[in-house]
């Protein structure tokens, strides 16, 4: 085969219009096809040298064709997006009402008159429970630093087998005197 045919057949598949097949390359399984304008061949019958049956819209009537398809592919896919993005903002506005219900029950619920006194209330919360966590920590850090905190407050030489703690009977929840 001629380089030359070779090369215009690899011109024509890239930079070709595509359109409907002949019916050699229909024969082969060819769905789409690149054509030569001027030749009014498709590629692969350029590469062989052979005539080319393609018939129907010229070249040009093909590319006005796609780029038709594309423009409307173009205003679909902008139209999907801005549709995608206003249901975006629904749901958020959606999640809005729901928080600002929820934020008026609380404020009937305690009384209060504006937002900011609600806002102020559960800031104070906030920080409370937040000190709260932070005193927690801190006196789980020292029970851990020091396995034996209560050692301290118990004396050393006590102990529990002694007879004179058994006659209080602490095992059963409630001392009792001996008789």
């Amino acid at each position: 085969m001629p380089p030359e045919s070779l090369n215009l057949a690899l011109r024509i598949g890239s930079l070709g219009a595509e359109m409907s097949p002949c019916s050699s390359c229909q024969n082969f399984g060819r769905t789409r096809v690149g054509i030569n304008e001027e030749s009014k061949k498709c590629g692969e019958r350029v590469r062989r040298r052979q005539d080319c049956d393609v018939m129907g819209l010229s070249p040009g009537e093909w590319a006005q064709l796609q780029r038709e398809q594309d423009r409307l592919k173009f205003e679909r896919d902008a139209a999907l997006t801005a549709a995608m993005e206003g249901l975006a903002r629904v749901q958020r506005l959606e999640k809005q009402q729901e928080l600002l219900k929820k934020r008026g029950a609380e404020m009937i619920r305690r009384g209060l008159q504006t937002v900011d006194e609600l806002e102020e209330i559960e800031e104070r919360e906030r920080r409370e429970k937040e000190d709260a966590m932070w005193r927690e920590h801190q006196i789980r850090a020292m029970i851990d630093s020091s396995p034996d905190v209560l050692g301290d407050l118990v004396d050393p030489t006590f102990d529990s087998s002694d007879p004179f703690w058994a006659m209080w009977d602490f095992g059963s929840g409630t001392p009792r005197a001996s008789p």
